[in-house]
């Protein structure tokens, strides 16, 4: 990466709505020091351990999001509500970012992220929409059907399935088949059988 620290900053948090990670200044050569004199003069602000938010030009659509992903790290991918949010199947989520991360060990809890942990996530089962890693929307269905109402689940699954037709019946299925049975798996089977 090539310009000025300037140049080099706005380059990243152009790509990633107003948000970077310390790892990533560093990466691009910006110092320590340097980065810690953006925070003292109000040109970052922190908004989780170590991602920071660039000047304090309010919320852009997704910072929240990408800010959530940047602080869980690679592998980290949107999931449950804020995925359903994000794929339109609900409406916009409130409260903690929904993140599951595959392989990782426990960490500490982030004020905003609701961190939820897998051994693996397939393939299948990742997407980039909106130009972030986020489940994809039969996986999405999958991990909802574990918290929402049933009618919200219905109306998220008719969502998917007819008006957006962004999943068809053989994706969930695939994810079905994959899911070790329990209470969301059953209730997802049983919900989307009826619409």
């Amino acid at each position: 990466m090539s310009g000025t620290w300037e140049q080099r900053l706005a380059a990243i948090t152009r790509l990633q709505r107003g948000r970077v990670a310390r790892q990533q200044l560093l990466a691009a050569g910006i110092s320590s020091a340097a980065i810690d004199g953006l925070l003292r003069r109000g040109l970052l602000h922190r908004e989780h351990a170590g991602v920071y938010a660039l000047f304090d030009g309010g919320q852009l659509p997704l910072a929240r999001e990408t800010a959530a992903l940047l602080a869980c790290g690679r592998g980290a991918v949107l999931s449950h509500r804020s995925a359903a949010a994000v794929w339109g199947l609900i409406g916009a989520a409130c409260g903690a970012v929904d993140v599951t991360a595959a392989g990782c060990e426990r960490g500490r809890k982030r004020s905003g992220i609701e961190l939820h942990r897998v051994t693996e996530l397939c393939a299948p089962d990742v997407r980039i929409h909106h130009g972030l890693p986020v489940t994809s929307p039969a996986k999405t269905l999958l991990d909802l059907a574990a918290e929402a109402t049933l009618r919200e689940l219905e109306r998220a699954i008719d969502e998917a399935l007819v008006v957006q037709k962004v999943v068809r019946r053989r994706e969930l299925e695939d994810v079905l088949a994959r899911a070790p049975t329990d209470r969301k798996s059953t209730r997802l089977n049983s919900s989307h059988i009826t619409i």
